[in-house]
């Protein structure tokens, strides 16, 4: 008698699975694409010159092999700088007990960290950065990640504490920052 290992194992582990699980799970995140399926051909932006291609938006640099192969198929707005025109942001960042002696430090520090960000993704960028001269920043990102990165780095190099605050209703993260003895954090 011939043994079919494989119908076998399939009835056994049909038995043994509960009936509730879902005949199909949710794609994972690299599955679906953040902007919606991708026509083909390549987008511009008309403010930045960002360009979307195959699902997600590039620098022009990045893409250059492939724009003579693609045709265009017009300009739009990407969404980074949809967000800075509609005075939108998701990452809010508040510095307390900022020192007048290294603001400038921590305002070079802020433009380093988003120049890598940008530099790393077209999407990343810092649309602002606020000071009110009573030792108070604050600075608004497009993206939540590039937000806490700057913070990460400011808490680092400025002896300073820090407190996330996700938001539960939106994609936006604010982070309180106090620094310390600021006269001789850097």
């Amino acid at each position: 008698m011939k043994h079919n290992f494989s119908t076998n194992f399939k009835s056994f582990m049909k038995n043994l699975l509960p009936k509730s699980i879902p005949a199909s799970f949710p794609k994972s995140k690299k599955e679906e694409s953040e902007f919606g399926k991708s026509k083909k051909g390549i987008i511009i932006c008309k403010k930045c010159n960002a360009m979307l291609w195959q699902g997600s938006w590039h620098h022009e640099s990045e893409i250059k092999k492939n724009i003579k192969k693609n045709k265009y198929n017009g300009f739009s707005i990407c969404p980074a700088c949809k967000m800075i025109e509609d005075n939108m942001y998701e990452g809010e960042l508040i510095i307390r007990n900022v020192n007048p002696e290294i603001k400038k430090y921590i305002i070079n520090a802020i433009k380093n960290k988003g120049k890598k960000g940008f530099k790393n993704d077209s999407q990343d960028r810092v649309i602002s950065v606020n000071d009110d001269h009573d030792g108070k920043m604050n600075i608004f990102t497009t993206e939540n990640q590039l937000a806490l990165k700057i913070a990460r780095k400011i808490k680092k190099s400025f002896n300073g504490t820090m407190k996330v605050i996700y938001s539960k209703k939106e994609s936006v993260i604010r982070i309180y920052i106090v620094l310390q003895d600021t006269k001789t954090a850097y």
